[in-house]
């Protein structure tokens, strides 16, 4: 006589914690990135008051660049979205036009930054419009915006099944309704994208020296004055400013990624 039982149904296996040997190249990879760095700044620093007298006398040339790191990072987000839509909801020709467009971004984040600063400065010079105000924007796009491009890409072959199904059920044709089938899973993967491309817009010198109009601060052109000026004091304080934010993003990263393994 058959068993009427039932197969027991198959139990995937905890995850496994993070060894020891993990923990210590993760912490391993923070200390030397960030914290040695920082350490050997604080050394370098013979009045930790110049830290906050920095801050003051450089504010406008902090507050300008993350100004353009944030339209950097609004404007990868928006590439991302495009690159995604256009694989996975557009037509033929749609994802043509996308697919080149994304080997065309890739091919200018390979090249050197004076080369897309001289371009983008030249340009400037024959466009109808003063392009002076965003110039720095466009470089730090068109050097970076590879990364929300390629980060589309992933979106697009990573995009769940259920949300594909509903795409389709609904025929969903402008950006709108595309958004809101897919729904907020959309929306978790896009903040490192903007996160990524705003620091790598924020530190960037080779076209923000060549583009940032005179009179406007840079963060970047001003390490730079400082460091070809010997001014270790300044730029000491600086640097210790820029690690203690780079701590304060590092380590929430660093725990949410062991906390996950665990």
């Amino acid at each position: 006589r058959p068993s009427s039982a039932r197969a027991p149904a198959s139990v995937e296996p905890p995850a496994s914690a993070p060894s020891r040997w993990t923990i210590a190249a993760a912490s391993l990879i923070w200390i030397v990135s960030i914290g040695a760095p920082l350490a050997l700044f604080a050394s370098a620093l013979e009045r930790w008051g110049s830290i906050p007298r920095v801050l003051s006398l450089d504010r406008d040339a902090w507050w300008s660049s993350l100004g353009v790191a944030s339209i950097a990072g609004g404007a990868a987000v928006l590439i991302a979205l495009a690159s995604w839509q256009a694989l996975v909801a557009g037509g033929r020709a749609t994802r043509r036009v996308a697919i080149v467009s994304i080997g065309l971004l890739t091919l200018a984040g390979l090249a050197p930054g004076v080369l897309i600063g001289s371009a983008i400065a030249r340009l400037g010079t024959l466009a109808p419009i003063d392009l002076a105000g965003v110039a720095p924007s466009l470089a730090h796009l068109a050097r970076f915006g590879f990364v929300a491009a390629l980060a589309g890409c992933w979106l697009a072959a990573t995009e769940p099944a259920h949300a594909r199904d509903i795409r389709a059920i609904d025929g969903v044709s402008t950006p709108r309704r595309w958004l809101g089938a897919v729904g907020p899973w959309a929306l978790a993967p896009l903040a490192p994208v903007a996160l990524v491309v705003a620091l790598l817009a924020f530190h960037e010198i080779e076209t923000a020296v060549l583009l940032t109009p005179p009179g406007r601060g840079n963060l970047a052109r001003k390490l730079l004055d400082q460091l070809h000026f010997q001014r270790t004091e300044e730029l000491s304080a600086a640097c210790i400013v820029l690690g203690i934010a780079s701590l304060a993003l590092a380590t929430p990263i660093l725990a949410w990624a062991l906390r996950k393994r665990s």
